[in-house]
């Protein structure tokens, strides 16, 4: 009896590499997230207007200095037409490419721009990555909390209603 070659399994991606796919997929190609809301591309940037209780704001800018100042102002006149406030999504690797004689500049030059524009920082929210397999999964719930396995597509309408 042959037995199948091994496999080697795949290098694990680099954090680096982590990082671009989380911007490729969850920002640059970012999907509405909820009933009603619409993502559009403003020069290169992509924001989300939210249905009517849904979450407004840019998920990805990829400016370069010439641009920056005339989207930022794109996008607050988009909202404030919409009687809306929006969150503008700053990562600390996020920056402004460099445009003719100009050089680039780092997140903290998107987000000087962006407090010119009115814009007042959040508290830091942190982006955790890690192998599924080596996580813990018995997890103790908080108390009045259960877990509930969803086996059937109609269960899929509770996690809905929660959402």
């Amino acid at each position: 009896m042959d037995t199948p070659p091994r496999i080697a399994a795949p290098a694990a991606p680099s954090p680096d590499e982590l990082r671009a796919y989380y911007d490729l997929r969850m920002r640059r190609e970012a999907r509405p997230d909820g009933p009603g809301a619409v993502v559009e591309r403003v020069g290169e940037s992509l924001r989300q207007t939210g249905g009517a209780d849904g979450w407004d704001g840019v998920v990805w800018s990829g400016l370069d200095v010439g641009e920056a100042d005339g989207v930022i102002a794109a996008h607050v006149a988009h909202f404030a037409a919409l009687g809306r406030t929006f969150e503008w999504k700053l990562y600390g690797h996020d920056r402004l490419r460099p445009a003719g004689d100009r050089p680039g500049e780092d997140a903290e030059g998107l987000a000087a721009r962006l407090r010119a524009a009115g814009f007042t920082a959040e508290p830091a929210e942190s982006l955790m990555v890690a192998e599924a397999g080596r996580l813990e999964h018995r997890v103790p719930l908080p108390e009045g909390t259960r877990l509930h396995r969803l086996t059937r597509p109609e269960e899929a309408d509770l996690v809905a209603e929660v959402h």
